[in-house]
């Protein structure tokens, strides 16, 4: 098959390995940025579908979901292995694509070539091939690594200049592949000229933060802006990447001012070391957290009867559900003021609030998926004053204590424990972690 199914190869496993498992900048951009930006721009149907340069499958197994027939063809033996591991069901052919198509038994609504055209020698050869093969009116979907990022890499090279360099795919595992440097002025008329017509282009943008967020492979090591008080360009541009690239990436994060530069050199700002706090860099990823909540169990005496205010749910997730309204805390807000915050803006209610329980849930499905983690912060509101007023997210409702259970028809599962904990306080604020599945969410 060549050269750089060889190469391919080689990469196959390490390739694999970090697809599955890393969030480092290149294939955090991959997952984050460029598929979705792709799936974006699917049409809404298409019978058959040709990913080319398909590798271990991954986008394919997302297209198989859009699409009824979906074929992969890719050079690398390797990497097809994978493919049919990942993708069942999907049909896989090893093929080099410099050459002439295989002949297939109808056309294809939609071709894919996710990264690849940087690796195609012959361009015109193989937009040919792909206008053989192509129903009428259909789609060829491309992506690429954006030919600009090579400017400035070698010195005296332009933008216009295109020529053959070599290119490292592994993130400095030392195995290169050749890399066709072109222009989108020769991308596009390269298609035009064989038939096709650009519909759209799309350059997708990402937040400053991604870098820090998603760092390089070569930065997992030593997160150097974390560990000195100032760091210089020299120290801190890593070795592997091109120059070019990095100082566009500094420049916005310097933008953004999440990374400031002085005489000493440079380092983070504060709202860079608030970002930076909330990282795992174990796996180099900003680590969802539980959810806080604020718990508003209001009590009246009425005619000489207790009762409760009681909530049920009309949002999802667990619409329908029941039982003592919640409130979201906001950032730098305390708890207790979230929860009269809360109580005054969906019930119209104002009360002095009690804390009398803290518990943390955490909620998955019959498939152990976690649903929900979440620590409720419970409060206590007795004889809140005001005209209840419910809303479009759920309708409350005064229900005597000792018919509680009966007009519970869909309790959501803590209710029963927060109400035992409410009967029971007298002063000592109590604690408790547990776990429940659910068939609904």
């Amino acid at each position: 098959m060549g050269f750089i199914s060889e190469h391919w190869d080689l990469l196959a496993d390490r390739y694999h390995k970090n697809s599955q498992e890393d969030c480092t900048g290149g294939f955090a951009y991959e997952k984050y940025i460029n598929t979705p930006s792709l799936f974006s721009m699917f049409p809404k149907k298409a019978s058959n579908v040709l990913d080319l340069g398909c590798g271990n499958g991954i986008f394919t197994l997302e297209l198989a979901k859009h699409f009824p027939n979906v074929i992969g063809i890719d050079t690398s033996k390797k990497m097809l292995k994978e493919a049919k591991k990942i993708a069942k069901g999907v049909s896989f052919i090893q093929y080099d694509l410099e050459k002439p198509f295989p002949e297939f038994d109808y056309k294809f609504d939609l071709i894919t070539a996710k990264l690849l055209l940087m690796y195609i020698e012959n361009l015109d050869g193989f937009a040919k091939e792909c206008s053989k093969v192509i129903e009428k009116g259909g789609i060829v979907l491309v992506s690429i690594r954006h030919p600009f990022r090579r400017y400035g890499e070698e010195e005296g090279m332009s933008y216009f200049y295109e020529k053959t360099v070599m290119h490292n795919i592994g993130g400095g595992s030392g195995t290169e592949v050749f890399f066709m440097h072109r222009t989108l002025e020769t991308y596009i008329n390269t298609f035009r000229v064989n038939g096709f017509y650009c519909d759209l282009i799309e350059e997708p943008r990402v937040r400053a933060s991604f870098m820090i967020e998603y760092p390089i492979s070569e930065w997992r090591d030593g997160q150097d802006l974390l560990y000195k008080e100032y760091i210089k360009y020299s120290d801190l541009k890593p070795k592997e990447m091109e120059g070019s690239q990095f100082t566009f990436h500094l420049e916005a994060l310097i933008k953004e001012s999440l990374i400031k530069k002085s005489s000493q050199g440079y380092s983070l700002t504060a709202k860079g070391k608030e970002v930076s706090n909330r990282m795992d860099y174990g796996d180099i990823d900003i680590k969802t957290q539980a959810k806080i909540s604020a718990v508003l169990c209001c009590i009246r005496e009425e005619d000489g009867v207790t009762q409760y205010l009681l909530y049920t749910r009309k949002k999802n997730p667990f619409w329908g559900y029941q039982g003592f309204p919640t409130g979201k805390v906001k950032r730098g807000e305390d708890i207790s003021e979230a929860a009269t915050r809360e109580l005054l803006e969906e019930a119209n209610l104002d009360g002095i609030p009690e804390l009398f329980a803290i518990r943390h849930y955490r909620i998955y499905s019959n498939e152990d998926l976690l649903l929900e983690d979440k620590i409720f912060f419970a409060f206590r509101f007795k004889n809140p004053k005001g005209k209840l007023t419910s809303g479009k997210e759920g309708d409350f409702k005064w229900v005597n204590r000792n018919s509680v259970y009966e007009y519970l028809k869909r309790p959501v599962k803590e209710v029963p424990e927060i109400i035992k904990a409410l009967e029971k306080f007298s002063g000592e604020i109590t604690f408790l972690e547990g776990s429940y599945t659910t068939e609904e969410f």
